[in-house]
């Protein structure tokens, strides 16, 4: 199944509605109200096993209604900035001619999930009208985008489970991996940060890769896709045998609200150094005086580093006494 002319024709044919298709006069994505009912059908049909939304019905009286094209990227930048996952689906717009004029159409299609998909958080719209609520599993029922009841989840987990005898995973092989192999590597990552000590290299950034996928609500295999890396490559990628390349971390920052730098820098449970945190740094600059001089300070995180690193050090010489 894709998103053609063909199929566009098929069911606007049948002015109505189904729950394998619905009609949307416009798609407006610019409040968050019009965003969130989109992400609310998305979430529905892929539930559902996929469907369609026919762009440019009126779904009263079923006249067509030119559209102005919304780019696939944008939807899908939607999309993932706020599940944090990607749900597959293609847009395809075409000209077709009405009272000797062409407007524009176009037409949806959402891929059916291979598991349950549930909201990763609420979502409100003006006025803090609920439109999906954390944790809502969706699905399509008397042609509406609604949440699923009991008869509806026992359907949506058999489509799912068929499929997945068809999908071979090794199930062992999707465990989330520790962050640091070893304590001695915790250890060692703990002492780096407070000494400021950070050395660029596979094994680094595959600590902090695994960091980024442990706290995420994602399996190895949905993370791997989301990044865009193949199973095989990205084992190699956090077992810390390849570097990925450097739009692969462009991704993951994007995705996860990550800045850049984090992947050349000193982590500690994948985390930024904690003397980077404002509350930290306030701390420390209440204790310098005059505190005019903050501002002719030079590489001011070196310089926090080091206190907190000396501070530290203190502490554990103290103890061993």
């Amino acid at each position: 199944m894709s998103a053609t002319k063909e199929t566009y024709e098929e069911y606007s044919a049948h002015k109505k509605e189904s729950n394998s298709w619905d009609y949307k006069r416009e798609l407006n994505i610019e409040t968050k109200s019009e965003k969130y009912n989109l992400i609310k059908d998305f979430l529905a049909f892929a539930n559902f096993g996929g469907g369609y939304l026919l762009l440019g019905i009126d779904n009263d009286d079923f006249t067509l209604h030119n559209q102005t094209p919304i780019d696939q990227a944008r939807i899908g930048d939607i999309l993932e900035t706020n599940f944090g996952f990607n749900i597959e689906f293609e847009i395809t717009y075409f000209d077709k001619e009405q009272n000797n004029a062409n407007i524009k159409l176009g037409i949806i299609y959402i891929h059916p999930s291979k598991r349950i998909i549930t909201s990763p958080k609420q979502f409100q719209g003006e006025n803090n009208k609920v439109i999906i609520g954390l944790n809502d599993i969706l699905t399509r029922r008397n042609t509406k985008s609604t949440k699923a009841d009991s008869d509806d989840l026992e359907k949506i987990n058999k489509r799912v489970s068929e499929g997945a005898k068809n999908v071979h995973i090794d199930e062992a092989s999707n465990i989330k991996p520790r962050i640091y192999k070893t304590n001695q590597q915790r250890v060692e990552a703990l002492w780096n940060t407070l000494n400021n000590k950070y050395e660029f290299s596979s094994e680094q950034l595959a600590i902090k890769l695994r960091g980024i996928l442990y706290f995420s609500k994602h399996s190895k295999l949905d993370f791997a896709n989301l990044i865009g890396v193949d199973s095989k490559t990205f084992e190699k990628v956090i077992d810390g045998s390849i570097i990925p390349d450097i739009n692969v971390l462009i991704r993951v920052s994007k995705i996860f609200n990550i800045d850049m730098e984090f992947f050349f820098q000193n982590d500690y449970h994948g985390r930024k150094p904690f003397w980077k945190e404002d509350l930290v740094r306030l701390s420390i600059f209440q204790k310098v005086k005059p505190i005019v001089d903050i501002n002719k300070l030079k590489n001011q995180d070196h310089i926090l580093g080091q206190i907190v690193y000396t501070t530290a050090n203190n502490i554990v010489n103290f103890c061993d006494f």
